[in-house]
């Protein structure tokens, strides 16, 4: 009897990780298309900006972003660095 729940208990662990993964997937793919040009447009700017004008180019109001957003975009940032230190190497 205890195998079972112990089993069953398994089961439902590997589905929330499984539903975690996936949101977390479909939530950097969100972020992806709707920042991505933005944050390129910025990295490769001439002039530096303000992180006023930072947050107007990429479209942020005064209620800013949730923190999930934040660490999406983080990590989007993160990637299109990594792929030009690639491209560059």
């Amino acid at each position: 009897m205890a195998l079972i729940v112990l089993y069953l208990l398994s089961l439902i662990r590997i589905f929330f990780i499984a539903y975690k993964q996936r949101k977390e997937y479909k939530r950097k793919e969100k972020i992806r298309k709707k920042y991505e040009s933005r944050i390129i447009n910025i990295l490769y700017d001439k002039h530096n900006m303000k992180a006023d004008q930072i947050n107007i180019n990429l479209g942020i109001g005064q209620k800013g972003l949730k923190s999930w957003e934040k660490v999406q975009i983080t990590n989007v940032l993160l990637d299109l660095i990594k792929k030009d230190e690639i491209k560059y190497s």
